[in-house]
């Protein structure tokens, strides 16, 4: 590309607002108004958490260094979009507030089909509805289903089952769902890391507010 070509190229770009990764330059200022919104509700995230977050939720991206550290990976393996929808729940909230998590993945491109919050994530017939909700809103629904043992999963595992028998007459006398020991939902499991790590303490402080003044009482269910 000649020097006029490239010239004319980088005014294209600039004038559609295609800046280059460098070409930001904020500074300490820049970025202090930002931070500390971010900061009050993501008080224990690390560099790397609020550089993302910077990026993501205030649309304002760091150049950082590149380092020679090899990163440690671990495999896991999915066949394709919708392959397998995980699902879980959350309960570190359940007692101590009164609120119930539950989540499911769709582990290929790390989508969250759905986080809902309850005073329950153990009835199946709720868990059930969560996944119904998504199938009925995309039109489409997984190969497979997972969770972790537990009755509360009896729902989804049993009608995904049925909506895969009738989709595909083939299947019928199988389950379509799979059963994944303590600890091997990985998905799920990331997913509730994440949140412990970035979310829960800032959001936390302002739940004990609500329960340290007596205008919450996890015991009461219409309150939680």
């Amino acid at each position: 590309m000649t020097s006029e070509r490239l010239t004319r190229f980088r005014e294209m770009r600039k004038e559609l607002g295609l800046t280059r990764a460098r070409q930001p330059n904020h500074t300490v200022e820049s970025i202090r108004d930002a931070m500390l919104r971010l900061r009050l509700q993501y008080p224990k995230a690390g560099h790397r958490e609020m550089s993302s977050l910077l990026f993501h939720e205030e649309n304002m991206k760091l150049v950082r260094q590149r380092r020679a550290n090899p990163l440690r990976r671990k495999r896991f393996w999915a066949a394709g979009v919708n392959d397998l929808w995980a699902i879980d729940q959350h309960d570190k909230w359940k007692y101590k507030y009164g609120l119930a998590l539950h989540t499911g993945i769709e582990p290929f491109i790390g989508r969250i089909q759905w986080l809902k919050i309850w005073w329950t994530n153990s009835n199946p017939r709720i868990i059930l509805s969560y996944y119904l909700d998504v199938v009925l809103e995309g039109g489409f629904m997984p190969l497979i289903s997972q969770s972790d043992p537990g009755n509360e999963n009896l729902g989804v595992a049993n009608g995904h089952t049925l909506l895969r028998h009738s989709h595909d007459s083939a299947l019928i006398g199988t389950l379509q769902h799979r059963w994944m020991n303590e600890k091997k939902n990985i998905p799920p499991e990331i997913s509730w890391s994440q949140l412990r790590r970035r979310f829960t303490p800032g959001f936390e402080d302002i739940l004990d507010i609500g329960v340290n003044n007596g205008w919450n009482d996890p015991n009461i269910l219409i309150q939680a």
